[in-house]
């Protein structure tokens, strides 16, 4: 489905390197779509492009998602992120206004911490989430998660998202 949409919006999809991630496949393949389909709703006037960046912080890795979309006033950077948190450019857009409250719980079930960038409408946004790289190294030398259903490692091109 997010193929076709990919395709008939004629969006744009930006990416370098990815790493291998720890996390569970299908919660971080929702979280991915969650966010790509909300750049393809929330679009502008131009052809959307969609930007994936990761960079390596410290124990962590930062994901990026940035598109060149509506923007999202600062007044909803934290509340978008509630069940039902829809902003006022949204009330006319399909959805439920869950999407992004399931990606908040994705995050937080891998550890990591999700918000949103944006300088107001039509500006743009930079949804931001971090995932943990640090694992637990167990006494015979095998890697312990704390999270049962782990994948133990998830490159991208798994994920399928044709980009």
């Amino acid at each position: 489905v997010l193929a076709n949409e990919l395709k008939s919006s004629k969006a744009k999809i930006v990416y370098g390197e990815l790493p291998e991630v720890k996390v569970d496949f299908i919660q971080f393949k929702q979280l991915l779509k969650n966010l790509f389909e909300n750049a393809l709703k929330f679009r502008g006037q131009d052809d959307p492009v969609i930007e994936l960046d990761v960079q390596e912080m410290g124990n962590h890795f930062l994901f990026k998602v940035i598109d060149n979309g509506i923007g999202i006033s600062k007044a909803y950077h934290e509340s978008i992120f509630d069940v039902f948190g829809k902003i006022k450019e949204a009330a006319k857009a399909n959805g439920t206004g869950v999407g992004l409250a399931v990606c908040k719980k994705i995050i937080s079930n891998h550890d990591g911490r999700i918000w949103v960038e944006s300088n107001g409408t039509g500006q743009g946004s930079v949804f931001c989430f971090t995932i943990p790289w640090s694992t637990e190294t167990a006494e015979d030398g095998n890697i312990s998660l704390r999270k049962e259903g782990f994948q133990p490692a998830l490159t991208f091109k798994k994920l399928k998202l044709h980009m």
